[in-house]
């Protein structure tokens, strides 16, 4: 786990020797930038798939100091908010420094529905999956042919908002929400799809 200050205006170069970058704490929201993919929001909580990705960058734009605690690793390591808790690795509490009521859950997933790929036209948006209140979790890979970046998200996304998924790279979405993709390339984009069930 590392700390670390980056300045008013300024980017941090960071090496990502593991496959998995997640941010612990942040003084506030920031950017995250790479050869291989665009800008995305870095934010407490949220874990990032580099795959083969070796660095980043993180992008201070405010007028004041950020203060930025991260980790790689090779772990893939899973949180949900507010008051829910699941661990999928060892947790070691050191301090606590205020109470906190914790209601925990354990969530067995029973069943895996493997999908047919998805062929996502240039420039066009296609709806994944429906909403499903039975899903755990459900797994996006970019399969495509060439280097297009494909993004994800609500019947919103398009080519300047979702979360870009580079050729070769895997998004996991634990929630029942419906999904849609937005190729932003000028050739055909091909998807996987795994949904794994309660």
């Amino acid at each position: 786990m590392a700390k670390i200050t980056i300045p008013a205006n300024t980017e941090r170069r960071i090496s990502t020797s593991g496959r998995w970058l997640s941010i612990i704490n942040a003084s506030e929201s920031f950017g995250i930038t790479a050869e291989e993919f665009t800008d995305v929001v870095g934010a407490v909580g949220r874990q990032y798939d580099l795959n083969d990705i070796s660095t980043v960058f993180f992008v201070n734009g405010r007028d004041e100091p950020l203060h930025v605690e991260y980790e790689v690793a090779n772990l893939r390591i899973t949180s949900t908010a507010s008051n829910n808790v699941k661990i999928t690795n060892a947790l070691t509490v050191e301090r606590v420094e205020q109470p906190v009521d914790v209601f925990a859950t354990s969530i067995a997933a029973t069943q895996a529905n493997s999908l047919d790929d998805v062929i996502i036209e240039p420039l066009s948006k296609v709806k994944l999956i429906a909403a499903n209140n039975l899903r755990h979790e459900l797994l996006i890979k970019n399969i495509s042919v060439g280097n297009e970046t494909v993004r994800i998200g609500s019947a919103a996304c398009s080519s300047t908002n979702g979360l870009p998924v580079v050729k070769g790279g895997t998004l996991s979405l634990t929630n029942g929400a419906e999904i849609y993709a937005y190729n932003t390339s000028v050739e055909q984009a091909k998807l996987s799809l795994l949904e794994v069930l309660q």
